[in-house]
């Protein structure tokens, strides 16, 4: 079990006794490389960066939460990734090095379908029902 806080002065300070005691703990909403490096140095097992809000700002966020991911890597701590809104977002994360996410059901059935792997499947069961 872990617990959620929000990434504010009373947040950290929350999450930091927690921590301390064993808790696992998530620091959410995580918009700034130093927040991210606070929560590490306290050790947060996770940290919660929003992807579309981070774009919805004018920001390039998944270069951001790639920063964050180098930041607090070999710390204990992960980047999950919040609001991906898309395959690609995932994939442009995944490049930099952060694996955990989150994102509606729709967005990641989208990430396991491609066209052509759907002709691929059909094809081949067309060839089996030959052959059968």
């Amino acid at each position: 079990m872990g617990i959620k806080v929000p990434a504010t002065d009373v947040g950290f300070g929350v999450a930091a006794t927690l921590a301390a005691q064993g808790t696992s703990v998530l620091v959410t909403a995580v918009y700034e490389a130093p927040q991210a490096l606070y929560a590490a140095s306290i050790g947060a097992r996770y940290i919660a960066p929003y992807l579309g809000r981070l774009d919805d700002a004018g920001r390039d966020g998944a270069a951001e939460i790639g920063v964050m991911a180098e930041l607090v890597a070999g710390s204990g701590t992960e980047v999950l990734a919040a609001s991906l809104r898309s395959p690609a977002r995932i994939v442009d994360l995944a490049r930099r090095g952060v694996t955990v996410c989150t994102a509606k059901p729709e967005v990641l059935r989208a990430a396991m379908v491609a066209d052509a792997s759907d002709a691929a499947a059909a094809a081949f069961e067309e060839a089996m029902t030959a052959v059968a």
